[in-house]
């Protein structure tokens, strides 16, 4: 027995070696899953064909600003419907054009694509099928026609297996783009990911929650703050919507943008969307207009859609319709990750609420749409006591409108389990004044009623709900706040390149007292106005105004109001900033002229090596649009 006992315990030994080796691999597997999952595990994957989707011999294409020429001969013909950077496209002369696609992923997904067709004959047919090819079978999964110049949606479930192709099949005559496809798992709601940044344009911070009549025009929006931390002192970095969303985009001071309102985003500065797209689908349903493509807006962007209804007045209602657009999109595509900018011109001037919200706050009011002076007569007072009091009358009720539209918007997110875990940005890009300072409008002051605006941030299963930060904040604080919340780090190349910071940080918290920097410099809207700039640090605001060409005065009538070269306000004590205290303060002047030196040395080189248009070859849509929001 003493023998046998011997001879066992060698290999009990040998078991356990086996078994504690057995638990180490798995470990280790185990391991390697985790930090290199398989693609079966990634959300979604945008799909790369190895055939040649583009016709360089047909085309020119500058993807920086989306814009796209079919070259014929000598001639060449803009497409217009361009809605990505991220784009195939080829000219068909009656032929068919098949692109196929060898995923890599298993099981059940879902394809996306966006087709547009510009056909040579206006009402010529084209076709377009996307099957699986398996073997040498084609299932056939989808077919849709397009008569004359349209576009479509290509979404469609299908079950994939080892060895098959995705294959797009085009047949017609004529010019057809396609997005670059996106293959997605669905997943269930709450695991969802949601980021949804909407953009107000032209909203006072002083309009959130004001009463008239005894109810404040902004309801909803009041609701929606008790889930949300409220930034009360956020600036804009520009007073009017170009220069202010690309200040968001880029986390950049308009001083350091290198573009004016004829050129586009220099390819060397990279946008919010392009960071924010290794994780995120990434869309966008907007009023065009200075949002549009042209200027760079849709770099990083899967989808981006400027709408006309979105801008053109006569649409009293396109906040409305932009909720409606952005939850029914998001019904049909479904994307596990999903990054959503969202823009209207809803409370914009011209200034026409639909009836049921002016009836709210004027009853009886004779005036049912107006336009405040502008260009030339931007600085003329209205002589009309009932009219220049009817202005803001429009553009309470455009408010009221928005908010109702708002509200219905955030229901519905609710209703779908969509709420809770998504991220909800609301902000506006600028203010607008009502000839507090003897000007109409937008776009050539810095002062409170331009640049200070409304920024409220839901963090998902409303993180922070409640607070109030009072701190400084501005819109270039935006996108290092998002790209924060969703744990996306930006390259140390960049740290020393951008003027925001992510207010969330403890950095943030315990950094010392900012200055604030909002201009209308290099990028202007109104480009007879000289170049301006203004500084907030704490309770101190100052204004540096450089002076009028003659012939920018010849320009206005009546003439703007000079006011020299320096402004100086104390915000606590005279919030409408009708005090200058530049002559009776000098101590404070001079605490903020090092700065002031930098920024005029700086403009000074920077004026001189701006780029000139890249091209004066307008989208007449984008023109169409600009005309009808009053900026041509």
């Amino acid at each position: 027995m003493a023998k046998t006992l011997k001879q066992s315990m060698p290999d009990k030994t040998k078991r356990r070696w086996i078994l504690a080796a057995s638990i180490l691999i798995l470990a280790a597997i185990a391991a390697i899953i985790a930090f290199f999952p398989s693609r079966d595990g990634i959300p979604f994957q945008r799909l790369q064909s190895r055939q040649t989707e583009t016709d360089a011999k047909h085309f020119s294409w500058q993807p920086e600003g989306s814009i796209l020429n079919f070259i014929q001969g000598d001639q060449r013909r803009r497409f217009w419907d361009v809605l990505s950077n991220r784009l195939h496209f080829f000219a068909l002369s009656g032929e068919s054009r098949t692109i196929t696609w060898s995923p890599e992923i298993r099981g059940l997904r879902r394809f996306y694509t966006y087709v547009s067709v510009e056909p040579f004959d206006r009402n010529g047919l084209t076709a377009v099928h996307l099957g699986l090819q398996r073997g040498k079978n084609t299932i056939p999964l989808e077919k849709q026609d397009i008569r004359g110049r349209g576009n479509l949606f290509v979404i469609k479930d299908m079950k994939l297996r080892a060895g098959d192709k995705i294959a797009l099949v085009v047949k017609g005559k004529g010019i057809v783009t396609f997005t670059h496809p996106i293959l997605y798992r669905k997943v269930v709601t709450r695991q969802r990911k949601l980021v949804i940044l909407i953009g107000l344009d032209t909203l006072r911070q002083d309009c959130i929650g004001l009463e008239i009549n005894g109810a404040s025009i902004t309801p909803n929006l009041d609701r929606f703050i008790k889930d949300s931390v409220v930034f009360s002192h956020t600036y804009a970095q520009s007073s009017w919507t170009l220069a202010s969303f690309m200040n968001l985009f880029t986390g950049r001071n308009e001083t350091r943008l290198a573009m004016n309102r004829h050129t586009r985003l220099p390819k060397n500065i990279p946008s919010l969307t392009e960071f924010i797209s290794n994780r995120y689908v990434t869309v966008s349903l907007n009023g065009g207009g200075y949002v549009h493509s042209n200027f760079g807006f849709s770099r990083g962007f899967d989808h981006y859609r400027p709408l006309s209804q979105l801008s053109h007045r006569g649409a009293a209602d396109s906040g409305q319709t932009l909720f409606q657009l952005a939850l029914g999109f998001m019904r049909r595509t479904e994307f596990p990750n999903l990054f959503l900018f969202l823009h209207t011109y809803q409370i914009h001037q011209p200034y026409e609420p639909p009836a049921e919200f002016l009836r709210r706050i004027r009853p009886g009011s004779r005036f049912k749409s107006l336009k405040t002076p502008r260009g030339p007569e931007t600085f003329r007072p209205e002589s009309d006591p009932e009219r220049a009091s009817a202005y803001k009358d429009l553009y309470y009720a455009e408010i009221l409108a928005f908010d109702h539209y708002f509200g219905e918007f955030v229901a519905e997110l609710k209703r779908r389990g969509l709420y809770d875990q998504a991220m909800l940005v609301f902000m506006s890009d600028h203010g607008e004044e009502f000839f507090e300072h003897h000007g109409w409008e937008h776009g050539h002051g810095l002062y409170e009623e331009q640049i200070r605006v409304p920024l409220m941030i839901k963090f998902p299963d409303n993180r922070h709900a409640g607070r109030t930060i009072a701190s400084p904040a501005a819109v270039v604080d935006i996108m290092p706040t998002i790209l924060a919340a969703c744990d996306i780090s930006l390259p140390e190349s960049l740290a020393d390149k951008l003027d925001g910071l992510d207010l969330m940080s403890k950095a943030s918290e315990n950094a010392s007292p900012r200055t604030l920097l909002s201009s209308v410099s290099l990028c202007r809207m109104l480009e007879k106005i000289p170049p301006r700039f203004s500084l907030i640090r704490g309770r101190y605001k100052v204004i540096v105004n450089y002076d009028f060409p003659q012939e920018s005065l010849d320009y206005f009538t009546p003439l703007p109001p000079v006011t020299g070269g320096i402004e100086l306000y104390d915000l606590e004590a005279d919030p409408g900033e009708s005090l200058n205290l530049a002559q009776k303060r000098p101590d404070l002047v001079r605490s903020f002229m090092p700065r002031i030196v930098e920024l005029r040395r700086h403009l000074s080189s920077a004026f001189a090596g701006l780029a000139q248009p890249e091209s004066s070859d307008l989208d007449p849509e984008l023109k169409k649009r600009l005309e009808t929001l009053g900026y041509l």
